[in-house]
């Protein structure tokens, strides 16, 4: 990396207690990912990769990165956001004590009603106050998770897993103050997470007591580490926000439907494969132990039948020096629209109608999904092209969705 000015995140950042700093000359730049040796809630400092970093409290960044050396001030943010009570805000030098564990810990400030608290240290050491505590809500939650999913957990009675901690990853600056104290200030990255493991593949069972899941001898629970979250999707796009509640629910369902269906009949072998579609699934999150993944992450095809349906384009191409336009859209539950045709709009800036187009629907008999692909070439001056608009047409011939996206260079909005 180089060292000129416009490489630089900020021009000058102003730390809690009021000091401004401003970049080191010659530039001097670093960066790091690795686990988290310590933190100071105090001196907003967090130590990883043999470096010490201080997260400011603001810093005028440079608006551009092209050399623009136009500023605004701004706040400075993790790439994370924390929970405090039942509100999630971003995280910063001023909050910065939400990520301790003691804090991240049940009876902890940021533990709320969704989040029953950390079961891992977010330090690389078992330096922190709340390990003990963590350790113990760690055994407690796999063995109650454990016996309701009947695998059998092989370590001894005293076992606890080694507590990794969290990975720190930041980019920035060196900075001096007006003594020539140097700092190490994340200007252009700053982000604080736990890990990043992943598990694919099929669910094995299901315990909606202790809201967990198993993928052969894998357990896994939604994270309670009110620090970092939980998220669930489903449907056929894996787009929709999915509950809790929906999502066992179709997990209890989906696998009595592999017990009770009948394999040896047309109707009980499509049953069966459904069921396996809807319980195939990927997971991201955290291990802590060998046996317990915390999801933060499920990518699932459980479908909320309370949900609305979704359009959404995955594809959108431009090419004005050949005229040409591709365009590839879904919608995750055409069914229940009774969806017949895709009607596609281009529109100018205006709001004027350059081209319409209609295409028939086809519904995929396995995802139950049904996309649309259109194509254009040589019709009109696709450089007019400003809006895209796609509605979904039922059988009664009824406008059921219309939605829109705005062109981008070349391509849409989003993508």
């Amino acid at each position: 990396m180089g060292t000129t000015q416009a490489q630089r995140g900020a021009v000058s950042c102003i730390l809690v207690g009021g000091t401004t700093l401003t970049p080191k000359v010659p530039a001097e730049f670093f960066g790091t990912e690795g686990a988290i040796t310590a933190m100071d809630t105090t001196l907003k400092t967090i130590s990883a990769m043999g470096r010490i970093v201080t997260i400011p409290d603001t810093c005028d960044f440079f608006a551009t990165d092209d050399g623009n050396t136009a500023t605004e001030n701004r706040v400075v943010e993790f790439e994370t956001t924390a929970t405090s009570g039942d509100v999630s805000q971003p995280l910063t030098a001023q909050t910065m004590d939400l990520l301790s564990d003691s804090n991240a810990a049940p009876g902890g400030a940021s533990t709320n009603a969704d989040f029953s608290g950390a079961l891992r240290s977010i330090l690389g050491t078992d330096a922190d106050d709340g390990t003990a505590s963590i350790q113990d809500a760690w055994r407690n939650s796999i063995v109650a998770a454990g016996v309701g999913l009947g695998i059998e957990l092989s370590f001894p009675s005293d076992f606890y897993p080694s507590l990794l901690g969290g990975t720190f990853k930041s980019a920035g600056s060196v900075y001096v103050d007006s003594v020539g104290q140097e700092y190490n200030i994340p200007d252009q990255g700053l982000v604080v997470e736990l890990s990043e493991n992943v598990a694919l593949g099929t669910v094995t069972a299901v315990h909606q007591a202790t809201r967990s899941f198993a993928m052969g001898g894998l357990i896994i629970k939604l994270n309670p580490d009110p620090r970092f979250g939980a998220e669930i999707f489903g449907g056929p796009l894996s787009t929709t926000l999915l509950s809790e509640d929906v999502f066992f629910n179709g997990l209890t369902s989906a696998l009595s439907t592999l017990e009770s269906a009948d394999p040896t009949t047309a109707a009980g072998i499509e049953a069966i494969e459904q069921a396996t579609g809807l319980l195939s699934m990927g997971v991201g999150g955290y291990n802590v132990g060998a046996d317990l993944l915390l999801a933060q992450s499920v990518e699932s095809t459980i479908l909320d039948e309370n949900a609305p349906p979704i359009v959404a384009v995955s594809r959108a191409e431009f090419r004005d020096n050949q005229n040409r336009i591709r365009l590839v859209a879904s919608i995750d539950q055409p069914l229940k629209v009774n969806l017949d045709t895709w009607q596609i709009r281009l529109l100018d800036a205006n709001g004027m109608s350059l081209l319409q187009d209609t295409l028939a629907a086809v519904i995929d008999p396995l995802t139950r999904t049904a996309e649309a692909d259109f194509s254009t070439r040589g019709a009109i001056n696709t450089s007019q092209v400003q809006t895209v608009e796609i509605s979904v047409v039922s059988a009664e011939s009824a406008d059921i969705i219309i939605e829109t996206w705005a062109r981008v260079g070349n391509t849409l909005e989003g993508l």
